[in-house]
């Protein structure tokens, strides 16, 4: 059964540590003290000089421009539904059918869509919990296009967001605990005294993969290090790229992450006070670190940073496991999972829709195939607990245990949102209730009249491993 939920070997994983351990013992010493030597030697102001060549002085302007106090009419949190990217957008996508082979012309068309996504600056519609994703499915079609175009786009993007943070950093303040980087995002306003003003704690490092994800391209290609863009090497373009990310990480590991537990909790003032762990926000920064990590070890540096990067995720999947709890409910088992947990392990129980949100993390993370806590047996128990919360097309459980009553969509607008459903179709295979009651609801419903980036290639991904949809079987 689990054969058809992909990941990357944990024997690959191991050979990574192997290399890392050998690295770190003296062998291939003059490769990785040259590459050491390069990343320490960088030029401080790469980034800069590779947006005035690519973004444009005006560009630049745009981006020194405090985030405005905008009439509240126009980013209404509650009535406002998101539903898919803007037509322009998204009219190139293709999806013919739910199974068999992916196409060409679908390939294409993602590809298309990625070329012609606009850089993310500060975008107000750049959902920052969802369009992490970008870069990573600019990856996947790269896999299989090697449209030079496509790295070049990544990078661009990277240094788009890059610029947009550091350009916040000491200027905003976020959740009332001091200068935090504010990355490009949708939705992220939120009343305080009365005012718009920005709160997002770690979620704010969500667009993190914008950096990462190029840096591993490049760092698993030693073909890409010479070739140059706007003059300067991809290799050089790497290896700054994982040192913005670096502000980023080394940011969270200061303010948050717990020593003795290797845990990363909201810093104290933010929220409860109380340092929890907000699953939805902290796990998206986490999917971040691990391109991170990958590009470190392709390129043979900074070995203890990667070493503790890793330890954090796996202290974290721990502590999310081990949060979760199994109920019998109607004569089925579920393991349930919260919100918002302390550091007795108790908080607020998950919603579905939220869970939707853990899920599209969570599926990036086991797919790594870094974490061998992460184990099939936790995907299928995750997946019996959304295929019991499914009571039909757009119609759920308000939280995962069943205790609340079920509201209809009209009702719940919140679970017409894509980015609250879209998490749970790589787990379609699994569960026939989960294809019938949320893929099909999406692609019948939700996207009749226009696709979305996402939906497509969750299931060009099924398609390609065949671990087709099971829409239409009994």
């Amino acid at each position: 059964m689990f054969g058809c939920l992909k990941r990357r070997s944990i024997k690959a994983s191991a050979c990574l540590v192997l290399t890392t351990i050998l690295m770190m013992s003296g062998s291939c010493v003059a490769a990785d003290t040259s590459t050491a030597e390069e990343f320490a030697a960088l030029p401080a102001d790469i980034g800069k000089a590779f947006l005035e060549a690519s973004l444009g002085e005006a560009s630049i302007k745009v981006l020194s421009v405090k985030t405005p106090q905008v009439p509240t009419e126009r980013y209404n949190l509650v009535a406002t539904p998101y539903k898919t990217e803007t037509p322009d957008v998204a009219g190139c996508l293709v999806l013919k059918s739910q199974t068999g082979p992916v196409r060409p012309e679908e390939i294409e068309g993602l590809e298309k869509f990625l070329l012609d996504y606009p850089l993310p600056r500060c975008n107000i519609m750049n959902y920052y919990f969802r369009k992490f994703y970008i870069p990573w499915m600019l990856e996947w079609v790269y896999q299989r296009t090697a449209n030079p175009a496509l790295i070049e786009k990544a990078v661009r993007m990277a240094y788009s967001t890059a610029a947009h943070r550091n350009d916040r950093f000491g200027v905003e303040n976020i959740g009332g605990y001091g200068p935090l980087a504010i990355w490009p995002h949708y939705r992220g306003y939120e009343w305080k005294r009365g005012k718009l003003s920005i709160g997002c704690g770690l979620a704010s490092f969500s667009p993190l993969s914008f950096q990462t994800v190029p840096a591993r391209m490049i760092a698993q290609r030693p073909e890409l290090w010479d070739r140059k863009l706007d003059g300067i090497t991809y290799k050089q373009i790497a290896l700054d790229l994982i040192r913005e990310s670096f502000q980023s990480t080394d940011f969270v590991m200061k303010k948050c992450r717990d020593p003795e537990t290797n845990l990363i909790r909201e810093p104290r003032g933010f929220g409860t006070g109380r340092g929890d762990i907000i699953w939805n926000r902290t796990l998206v920064y986490m999917v971040g670190t691990v391109p991170l990590i990958d590009a470190l070890e392709a390129f043979r540096i900074e070995p203890k940073q990667a070493e503790m990067l890793d330890a954090v995720n796996a202290a974290m999947l721990d502590e999310f496991f081990k949060t979760m709890r199994r109920e019998e409910i109607d004569g089925r088992t579920v393991y349930v999972w919260l919100y918002r947990s302390n550091k007795e392990r108790q908080g607020t129980l998950e919603g579905f829709g939220h869970g939707g949100f853990d899920l599209r993390y969570l599926e990036f993370l086991y797919q790594s195939g870094r974490y061998p806590n992460f184990t099939e047996e936790w995907v299928q128990r995750m997946a019996d607990t959304i295929a019991f919360c499914c009571k039909g097309p757009g119609h759920y459980w308000d939280k995962l245990d069943g205790h609340t009553k079920p509201k209809k969509e009209e009702g719940f607008r919140h679970y017409r949102y894509l980015p609250a459903l879209e998490g749970y179709i790589w787990l379609a295979p699994l569960r026939q209730e989960i294809q019938t009651n949320i893929v099909d609801y999406i692609l019948d419903t939700l996207l009749a009249d226009c696709l979305d980036s996402r939906a497509v290639w969750e299931i060009l991904k099924l398609r390609e491993s065949k671990r087709e949809s099971t829409r239409g079987r009994s």
